[in-house]
């Protein structure tokens, strides 16, 4: 029989390889544990990883769209410098033309 001598006394060296049975089933538990938690880290590092390109793709779109508005109002602007000349003029004209009229009448 396990652990007893054949005179039956029970073997010291039993007591021991209990102990060192347990620690190795302790050990395997932990490599799995391990094992599983390096799994679960890969699995949310590919998430991160998703969701960090997915950033920049959009981040790319905004840019592309911001350059764009960007130049809408560049324009926007050359129109409104020309539009008010050319309102500035057409003051500058109109007070000529009212001053001629007062000189006349």
């Amino acid at each position: 029989m396990r652990g007893q001598r054949d005179d039956g006394q029970p073997n010291p060296d039993a007591e021991l390889l209990d102990q060192l049975q347990s620690m190795e089933g302790k050990v395997r538990k932990m490599r799995e544990n391990r094992n599983s938690q390096r799994e679960q880290g890969k699995a949310v590092a590919q998430k991160r990883n998703a969701v960090q390109e997915q950033y920049r793709e959009h981040k790319k779109k905004l840019d592309l769209m911001k350059a764009e508005l960007d130049a809408i109002h560049a324009e926007r602007n050359l129109h409104k410098a020309k539009r008010d000349t050319i309102q500035a003029q057409l003051r500058e004209l109109i007070g000529q033309a009212k001053g001629r009229r007062n000189e006349k009448g």
